[in-house]
């Protein structure tokens, strides 16, 4: 079935399908994204209600009428010109230039290369343009985002996109929506977000557009994109939400315990359910070490990557290992140590790229001083998270794969205090993880994950050379790269 176009294409309509959304199935998925980002960036909450139908789309494309009100302010915010320029006839729009059938059949086979990437070709986009599809790996959102593919040359250790591509680079990348730009060289694909490219072309305007060959795309690189992306595009959409749930959530602070179900805020995505209950947790615990000096004791409940993608990249994640390593330190002889269970199971269901995500949040505990204990006991598997107080208390603290957001106690009862202990002895007897340095545990973790570890340390002392900052660009506020740019380094360090 041909895909509709307009006789006398618009700008309007050559702007979308530079972002490959010139189908109305596309469109009508894209324009409630920029809503909400125009709401947030403008400032302007009933931004985020604009929609349009399929004639108004095709007539807006064809310069029949134009977008009126709250949904100009939206259109021109997302595709960067005026309502009227957006709705004349298109001219002088610059094209990519044609790639090569090997470079596109190569980057078509590269979109498919995991079960949870999908590579879209758009209609009608010379070179290679289209949505990049990022599905959740197991419980967060899906999201799509606009990818266009570039033929690029070597130079030195640097790979470049040539001059010739740089106008329409400036047209995706000056966008509101999310654009990344996917260099060929030599049969591989390099990652650069379009924010970066922009900024670059803005103070060099002559000079090549570098893309870092440590930006290869491969499992690492492939499991930061979508860890990042999918939980960046969920939290933007859900920023308002966020927001809202404010009152409700100090209501629920003021009690001794709670476990809200997921099903109590319907409206938020997964990402943001699992946001939420994890600041959640991380007060509840700092409020109840608060009065103490003792040396505490955790149980994670994290064992797939996808879990650990929060300690990764949330702001809050980084601030409470911080608070917790400035109270209890990380030197001396009782030192914080923190207990995984991450059985068999776990591990043979799991992609190496999502493996890569677990070894990188355990590495991160390492590199902020804990001791770490690695259980492969299955009847362990279903563990709440909590800490241990040795002698005086234990705080149950839980939002990883519940029924509820969160689950959150405390106790004191000897029985409780007792079993919670014998659990943390059980993983640190049994520990799939020893020695006396972070080299030797994390090589063993690497061998537990079945990961490659030469390649692995050598890629992320790579990543990290010339950072995942580099690479990709957080959009939402409660995102940052910084820590993953620290823990690739540590692991670079130890091969």
């Amino acid at each position: 079935m041909a895909v509709w176009a307009p006789e006398t294409p618009t700008l309007f309509w050559r702007r979308l399908e530079q972002l490959g959304s010139a189908s109305w199935a596309a469109f009508q998925i894209h324009l409630p994204r920029a809503a909400l980002r125009a709401a947030e960036e403008l400032d302007e909450p009933k931004l985020a209600k604009v929609s349009a139908s399929n004639p108004s789309f095709r007539r807006w494309a064809s310069g029949i009428s134009e977008p009126r009100d709250d949904a100009a302010r939206v259109i021109v915010h997302w595709l960067g010109h005026p309502i009227e320029a957006l709705m004349a006839p298109a001219t002088g729009l610059t094209a990519a230039r044609t790639l090569p059938d090997d470079v596109l059949a190569h980057a078509q086979r590269a979109g498919r290369r995991w079960p949870t990437s999908t590579l879209i070709p758009a209609e009608a986009v010379p070179g290679f343009g289209g949505h990049w599809r990022l599905d959740g790996i197991a419980a967060y959102d899906s999201t799509t985002t606009v990818a266009q593919v570039y033929e690029a040359t070597r130079q030195g250790d640097l790979l470049v996109i040539d001059p010739a591509d740089h106008d329409h680079v400036r047209q995706l990348a000056d966008a509101s929506a999310r654009m990344l730009l996917l260099a060929a060289y030599d049969g591989e694909l390099y990652l650069l977000d379009a924010a970066h490219a922009r900024r670059h072309l803005a103070r060099r305007p002559f000079a090549v557009l570098p893309v870092p060959r440590a930006n290869r795309l491969d499992d690492l690189t492939y499991a930061l994109t979508l860890a990042l992306l999918t939980c960046d595009d969920a939290l933007l959409a859900d920023d308002w939400a966020i927001e809202e749930q404010q009152e409700a959530l100090e209501r629920y602070r003021s009690l001794p315990r709670s476990a809200p179900a997921r099903t109590s805020m319907p409206d938020l995505r997964a990402v943001t359910s699992a946001f939420i209950g994890s600041e959640f947790c991380a007060r509840h615990i700092l409020g109840h070490l608060a009065d103490t000096e003792s040396v505490p004791l955790f149980w994670t409940r994290e064992q797939r990557g996808e879990q650990g993608i929060g300690w990764l990249m949330w702001r809050h994640k980084h601030v409470y290992l911080r608070e917790l390593t400035g109270r209890f330190g990380t030197g001396g002889r009782k030192r914080m140590a923190r207990a995984f269970c991450i059985p068999a199971s776990a591990v043979s269901s799991s992609d190496p790229y999502e493996r890569i995500l677990l070894f990188l949040t355990v590495a991160l505990m390492e590199l902020h001083g804990l001791d770490v204990w690695v259980s492969a006991d299955e009847r362990l598997a279903d563990v709440d998270g909590f800490v241990l107080v040795p002698g005086e208390h234990a705080v149950l603290a839980n939002w990883v794969a519940g029924e509820a957001m969160w689950r959150v106690d405390a106790t004191a009862e000897p029985a409780d205090l007792l079993s919670y202990q014998h659990m943390l002895d059980h993983a640190r007897a049994t520990s799939v993880v020893r020695g006396e340095e972070p080299r030797q545990r994390l090589r063993a973790l690497a061998e537990h994950l079945a990961l490659d570890w030469a390649w692995l340390t050598a890629r992320c002392g790579e990543l990290a050379r010339s950072g995942s900052t580099a690479m990709l660009r957080p959009r939402s506020r409660h995102l940052t790269l910084a820590e993953v740019d620290r823990v690739l380094a540590f692991v670079g360090t130890l091969g």
